[in-house]
């Protein structure tokens, strides 16, 4: 069977991607960090081999791809120098060992935001300047935010669903910065689609849900869904708009090429409407984002 390598596979993009791999005809291979610098819990049922085995297993296994979901954010309390190695110096070592002869193809997901935003975009940005020079096939995957099925609590949309049915305060920014979610089932579908069709040479999309709007505009949408699933009035004087200071940072989604929305490569099939009403139905209910 084919095999995708998949580093970062205990992460949420990337054990969702393990977890549809074999609908596609892959057997999924997760990376162990050797020098534990990363979480490395990893699901039962998937082989994994050390980041040091990398080279030779490409060598003696059929892999299609190998691909990078590894990161650390900003803001979450990170050293910038824990970032720098997230972002950069790990998935350095990891494409270093995709090259050579007949090399798979190497798939990083990267961010659509600047990259002089933070200390984490520029660690992305420095990555795929790297990988545009070093690497014999590269797939760069421009995506500014995904949300979905098991998404952790502490990822935007989900923890402002959470704290609006607890009836908690939310310090926000202003929320005028325009985002582009795409839904993960979507997203996965697309990197999936993309690995097949894309052949030598570096490659960049972007991938969005199609529908851009801005951050005050998504909690209003997840407010409305409360309200209609819940049969109550969200107080929305708990969103404290401004009262976190930040500049203003979106993409500049026009600059971004775009992989084309047709039903031969792919086609988004989650609006941004049912993709808020699962994830506000599911959390209602207990459940983690669905």
């Amino acid at each position: 069977m084919k095999k995708i390598i998949i580093a970062g596979g205990s992460g949420y993009l990337g054990s969702s991607l393990t977890d549809i791999a074999w609908h596609y005809g892959y057997e999924p291979i997760h990376v162990i960090n050797s020098k534990a610098r990363f979480n490395t819990k990893r699901k039962t049922n998937v082989k994994s081999i050390a980041d040091s085995e990398i080279r030779e297993y490409i060598k003696s296994n059929h892999v299609i791809a190998v691909i990078n979901t590894v990161c650390k954010y900003a803001g979450q309390g990170f050293k910038e120098s824990d970032i720098l190695e997230a972002n950069y110096e790990y998935p350095k070592s990891i494409i270093d060992a995709t090259t050579g002869k007949a090399p798979p193809l190497f798939v990083n997901v990267d961010t659509a935001l600047p990259y002089d935003t933070n200390n984490y975009t520029e660690s992305k940005g420095k990555f795929q300047e790297y990988c545009k020079r070093n690497g014999d096939r590269v797939l760069n995957i421009r995506c500014e935010a995904f949300y979905g099925s098991n998404q952790p609590t502490d990822r935007f949309l989900s923890m402002v669903t959470l704290k609006l049915l607890q009836r908690k305060k939310i310090s926000l920014s202003q929320g005028i910065q325009k985002r582009d979610y795409v839904y993960i089932s979507d997203l996965i579908a697309a990197i999936y689609r993309l690995i097949e069709i894309t052949n030598h040479g570096v490659h960049e999309y972007y991938i969005g849900g199609g529908q851009i709007i801005t951050i005050r505009e998504y909690v209003e949408k997840i407010a409305s869904k409360i309200e209609l699933f819940g049969n109550r009035k969200v107080d929305m004087g708990l969103a404290l708009w401004g009262d976190l200071a930040s500049h203003i940072v979106s993409p500049d989604f026009n600059s971004l090429e775009k992989i084309k929305p047709t039903p031969k490569v792919w086609t988004p099939k989650v609006s941004l409407d049912l993709g808020i009403s699962m994830l506000c139905g599911n959390l209602m209910n207990g459940k983690k984002a669905c």
